[in-house]
């Protein structure tokens, strides 16, 4: 049984946790009190037993990304701790009688193209390509087309892609939007990672871009925009960086 908490699917649920995941881990790595610590790390700890029991690789793969790229901004010793705390979560759920089909999701991620999911979903990738070819600069709106209109017997309705999606739906122009607003996040949090004096800014700011990075690692494998809890997640990181820049300009 794979989790999938409130969410309609595990890969959804996962795509939801490597962002938290990531927020709350750069939140850890810069709190001074003990008490705080604390709970952090139980919350942090809970979050990822729950990632790995989704099964998820994209989800595992998009955590990964988004705590290396928050390790690297913060001290070097942490990329220690996070190994390390991997590691052990790993040996954990390898005692758990799954652990069979968890060292089969982990090493199919090395080899791609023997996974029927993964090849199939490159032809539904080929598919929405092709359509975003015919209407480029405008898309062809919302909720993509029918299976029926797939060739070869792809049977799927969406193209477990957040980008080619927007590509998709809204043209080369939506697709341009959301690029420059992922980029002023990312412009404007790495501002309040070397300007700001106070560590719950920094370390905020420090996960919001490691929660950015996974959520677009996760946006590979999944349309994310067609569930109201990652477009909530989603806003909800730009409206707490515009918060911290307000707050930060209060400040100084």
């Amino acid at each position: 049984m794979r989790a999938f908490g409130s969410f309609f699917a595990h890969n959804a649920f996962a795509s939801f946790l490597s962002v938290t995941i990531c927020i709350t881990y750069g939140l850890l790595l810069n709190s001074g009190r003990r008490r705080t610590i604390f709970w952090i790390r139980v919350l942090l700890i809970l979050q990822s037993l729950a990632l790995l029991f989704t099964f998820s690789r994209g989800g595992w793969m998009a955590t990964i990304g988004g705590l290396m790229i928050i390790s690297l901004l913060s001290k070097r010793k942490q990329i220690v701790y996070l190994l390390i705390s991997l590691g052990l979560i790993i040996l954990i759920l390898s005692m758990l009688g799954s652990s069979n089909y968890f060292v089969h999701r982990v090493t199919s991620i090395f080899s791609p193209t023997e996974q029927g999911e993964f090849t199939g979903r490159m032809d539904v990738w080929k598919a929405y390509g092709e359509r975003v070819l015919k209407n480029p600069l405008l898309g062809s709106g919302n909720m993509g087309f029918l299976s029926t209109d797939f060739k070869k017997g792809v049977n799927i309705h969406t193209p477990h892609n957040n980008l080619i999606c927007i590509a998709y739906e809204s043209g080369v122009l939506g697709l341009f939007c959301y690029l420059f607003i992922v980029l002023f996040m990312f412009r404007d949090n790495f501002f309040l990672i070397n300007t700001s004096r106070d560590n719950f800014t920094r370390g905020l700011s420090i996960g919001i871009i490691g929660g950015i990075v996974s959520y677009n690692i996760a946006g590979m494998f999944e349309v994310l925009f067609y569930n109201i809890q990652h477009e909530s997640l989603f806003w909800f990181m730009f409206g707490v960086t515009a918060v911290l820049l307000k707050l930060n300009h209060i400040k100084a």
